[in-house]
């Protein structure tokens, strides 16, 4: 596949002395929409970008593309030099380069043969694909979806018009017709700025507050911009399996508009450069199918003796209540299975507990955790058994982030209930009695004892001894 990149744009602005704590940042989020489809199906109809997530370890389809976006925000008081003691009033021009590197941000990891691209470049009436594109997140006086590079005459509250802005690959729907290519992993030089500060109306009339949280409630001269996304893009499908960082870098001259001047007249030196600049990384794993699910839970226990072995009862993860399955072997629940129709190696983190649902609740910390089948299957461990006449549920939800559908199962433990009725009785001492002499990998749930890889008298012996408990 093909990557873009641009050179950074130039943007004509009269910078200042850099003044402390004016401070522009940026955000990376994940798994937002651009609404690409509906841009192709509506003829360039202008959809607000739905956001995504700026959670770090997001697990991400490798069959459909990621949707990435960028947020700035600009704040902080001037400290000294021109304007000093007044509060920024939002980004006059940005920059920003994009790399995405595999496992850990270094030269040698850079994903070089990566496709950057947006399905909604020009948002005027074409869905033609570029390396990015300006997110319609604005919303100024409810008359959005607007962007930051759009005109203020669009509607009462416009965009922003920074009119001077380039995509990562071209030709962009306006000047400076500023592009390259470049096969580096590297999307290169998406950025914005105002040309000159004009409030007098009309297609050049510029508005401020690009970054602000909200608008000063006494100054009526710039809009409530606020931090949404300003930039957004895809990148393509078909990643391998793994972990990825994607890594915003800020370019040079990223600058905010002063905040000592009118800005309700058309000012000369608007924009002073920002002290700080603060760039971002956003760390993200390819799962294959784009999710994992549970397919089987049991409770499983060495039976020793001839005809001895590891052998299964299966855990019925729908029940719940009464109806849960219950362990019936001497010494409860030691060991679970939980098997996955995926390998869940890259998304499982340790710290399983089995939550207590009678005596009184709390919860139960596993002892030991494995996972086997090349990360298809995780083996939990009780050391000494999950105790006699409880019920416990063992979520995964927290420990396996690429599950879907159900992530837990409730089961129970009662010695000698071998009808998992709940109760240790003669009924269950009958059953053991009809078994003997068959094999405990057939029927393991009648070998109560597990000592023999048989059921035999003693298994019925102890039923006997057991009865009358039973499972609240």
């Amino acid at each position: 596949m093909r990557s873009f990149k641009v050179a950074s744009v130039v943007l004509i602005l009269v910078a200042g002395q850099a003044l402390a704590q004016s401070v522009v940042s940026f955000e990376l989020e994940l798994g937002g929409d651009n609404h690409g489809a509906r841009c192709v199906e509506d003829g360039g109809s202008e959809v607000f970008f739905t956001p995504g997530s700026p959670d770090d370890g997001q697990g991400l389809s490798q069959t459909e593309p990621i949707t990435w976006d960028v947020r700035i925000t600009a704040n902080g008081v001037q400290q000294q030099g021109n304007g000093a003691g007044y509060a920024v009033r939002g980004v006059a021009n940005f920059v920003v380069t994009l790399g995405l590197y595999k496992d850990s941000v270094d030269p040698a990891n850079l994903v070089a043969d990566v496709d950057f691209y947006s399905t909604v470049q020009d948002g005027n009436g074409g869905c033609e694909l570029a390396g990015s594109a300006f997110a319609f997140s604005i919303d100024g006086n409810g008359w959005g979806p607007e962007r930051v590079i759009d005109l203020f005459a669009r509607s009462p509250y416009g965009g922003a018009n920074m009119d001077v802005w380039t995509y990562p690959t071209g030709p962009p729907p306006g000047p400076p017709p500023t592009w390259q290519y470049g096969e580096t992993g590297t999307l290169l030089g998406m950025g914005a700025g105002y040309s000159q500060w004009d409030r007098g109306g009309g297609s050049a009339h510029t508005v401020a507050g690009v970054g602000q949280v909200a608008p000063d409630p006494g100054d009526p001269t710039y809009g409530p911009l606020g931090t949404g996304p300003i930039c957004e893009g895809q990148i393509a499908s078909g990643l391998p399996l793994g972990t990825y960082i994607l890594d915003l870098v800020p370019g040079a001259g990223i600058n905010v508009l002063r905040g000592d001047l009118d800005l309700t007249m058309g000012q000369n030196a608007f924009a002073v450069g920002a002290d700080e600049k603060h760039g971002d990384q956003i760390t993200f794993i390819i799962i294959e199918g784009g999710a994992c699910e549970i397919t089987r839970w049991a409770s499983t226990r060495h039976h020793v003796g001839t005809g001895g072995g590891w052998y299964d009862i299966e855990l019925d993860a729908a029940a719940t209540g009464n109806a849960v399955t219950i362990e019936s072997r001497q010494g409860g629940i030691q060991n679970v299975i939980v098997d996955f129709d995926n390998d869940v190696t890259l998304y499982y983190v340790a710290g399983v507990v089995a939550e207590k649902l009678t005596g009184g609740g709390g919860s139960i910390p596993a002892t030991a955790e494995n996972l086997t089948g090349n990360g298809t299957r995780l083996e939990i461990e009780f050391a000494g058994g999950l105790p006699d006449a409880g019920r416990y549920k063992i979520d995964l939800a927290a420990n396996i982030s690429c599950l879907t559908g159900d992530t837990d199962c409730e089961m129970g433990v009662l010695a000698g209930d071998t009808n998992n009725d709940r109760h240790a009785d003669l009924i269950d001492m009958a059953q053991v009695k009809n078994m003997n002499g068959e094999l405990a990998s057939q029927n393991p749930r009648f070998d109560v004892n597990l000592d023999a890889g048989t059921i035999n008298l003693i298994d019925m012996a102890l039923v006997k001894s057991l009865n009358g408990a039973w499972l609240p």
